[in-house]
């Protein structure tokens, strides 16, 4: 049987593939988890700072699925940090996570960048990963409701 499949290996993805791709894994999901509240659906969850002349000087960009929210960027731009704008996009992303029912936060960072940052605004370490470049990096997370 395995003769007779197409891989494609790609740096893109047609809508499509991504939508069938995608309800595979919820169908079988549905089979395990109780879906049919909502609850659990994937939701865009982004964040974007703009100055007084509308420039964009940071945001967020993360997604709630599964009672967890999911941060995949955050950023400030470089003139403008350690003045708590990062710590109040941070307090938004928690706050609309709560909205949403959300019992976790989790975030990705390299040693390189602000693993100090994640800490003072609560989270803990739960794992560290190396590159093949020697590059460390940490997993964090952070309980909004104890489960």
């Amino acid at each position: 049987m395995l003769k007779n499949l197409n891989y494609h290996i790609s740096e893109t993805i047609s809508d499509d593939d991504k939508v069938a791709v995608l309800k595979i894994l919820r169908d079988h999901t549905a089979t395990i988890i109780d879906t049919s509240s909502g609850k659990h659906k994937r939701k865009d969850l982004n964040i974007v700072i703009k100055d007084s002349q509308d420039k964009t000087i940071g945001g967020l960009l993360g997604f709630t699925e599964y009672g967890w929210l999911t941060i995949d960027y955050i950023s400030v731009d470089k003139t403008l940090r350690t003045q708590g704008i990062g710590r109040h996009i941070m307090l938004l992303a928690e706050e609309e996570a709560i909205k949403r029912e959300s019992v976790l936060i989790i975030v990705g960072t390299l040693e390189s960048f602000a693993p100090g940052f994640y800490e003072s605004v609560g989270f803990t370490k739960f794992d560290t990963r190396y590159d093949v470049y020697g590059n460390r990096g940490f997993m964090y997370k952070k309980e909004l409701k104890k489960f």
